[in-house]
């Protein structure tokens, strides 16, 4: 039977394959509570050695979860109804996977856009994640694999949430809504020169790029680049693309990205190592 067919590939199926299928199986009838198809997948999710020999990244799982979790796929096509040990065992793998991601190293400082409005935003690719959902999940991936990141959050204000590497992600999410002000993206640059710190990168992640203070954010990088390091890389994450940048159009250190989904953090990751 077709039913058969489908389990029967299951034992096989490459893990970033494997991610896609569960929504597919159920809406097909297949992956179904007590099925043999929920029994093989709930098996290969929590083999941890073919996550990691795969280098499955955690926004990857993360987003097969609360894809799965919902019943319907973004368009609302498909439909399905959520095996609960499909989900446990997708959280449970969303967690292993921060061990599969290589630190870059590098001395990072991780701006998250606090402001009201990434609360309602969707991400632009990845409609399952608010703004905010996917800005807290990076700074997981931050604080989880590289030893020389911190996390800061702003809107009109810099403000230092209470993070640790291991929090969960629900954990991470509620610390980081505690603000909901307007946004100043100089603020994290002005942060790391009034504080004298030396930073390799500024990764800023938001909902668009508008901007509220008495600096442009294209001139806070350069007076800190003036003032700390030449060098340092900025990365802005803006997960809702609109008009307009605030990373100089014409330098290299810096990267701009327009939307959200799993082929960002590692698009960040390579041009953090340069």
């Amino acid at each position: 039977t077709a039913a058969e067919v489908r389990t029967a590939r299951l034992p096989t199926m490459p893990p970033p394959a494997l991610l896609r299928t569960p929504g597919r199986m159920g809406a097909a009838g297949v992956l179904t509570r007590h099925s043999p198809a929920a029994a093989e997948v709930v098996r290969r999710l929590k083999d941890r050695h073919a996550l990691a020999r795969a280098r499955v990244h955690p926004i990857q799982v993360l987003l097969a979860l609360r894809t799965y979790a919902q019943g319907h796929g973004d368009r609302g096509k498909l439909s399905w109804t959520p095996v609960r040990e499909v989900i446990e065992a997708l959280d449970h793998a969303f967690d292993r996977a921060f061990a599969t991601v290589e630190p870059t190293g590098r001395r990072v400082l991780v701006a998250v856009d606090v402001s009201g409005s990434m609360q309602g935003t969707r991400c632009a690719g990845s409609p399952i994640l608010t703004a905010h959902q996917a800005a807290a999940a990076m700074a997981m991936v931050f604080l989880r694999s590289e030893p020389n990141a911190q996390v800061i959050a702003f809107d009109t204000e810099v403000h230092r949430p209470d993070l640790s590497p291991n929090l969960r992600l629900d954990r991470v999410e509620q610390a980081l809504s505690q603000w909901s002000g307007g946004t100043d993206l100089a603020l994290p640059m002005q942060y790391a020169l009034q504080q004298e710190m030396l930073v390799d990168a500024f990764v800023m992640i938001t909902d668009n790029e508008t901007w509220a203070g008495q600096q442009h954010p294209v001139k806070a990088l350069a007076e800190y680049r003036r003032r700390i390091n030449p060098r340092a890389k900025a990365v802005v994450l803006a997960t809702a693309a609109n008009g307009g940048s605030v990373v100089p159009d014409d330098d290299a250190l810096s990267l701009g990205a327009a939307g959200f989904d799993a082929a960002v953090p590692q698009l960040v990751a390579e041009f953090l190592r340069g």
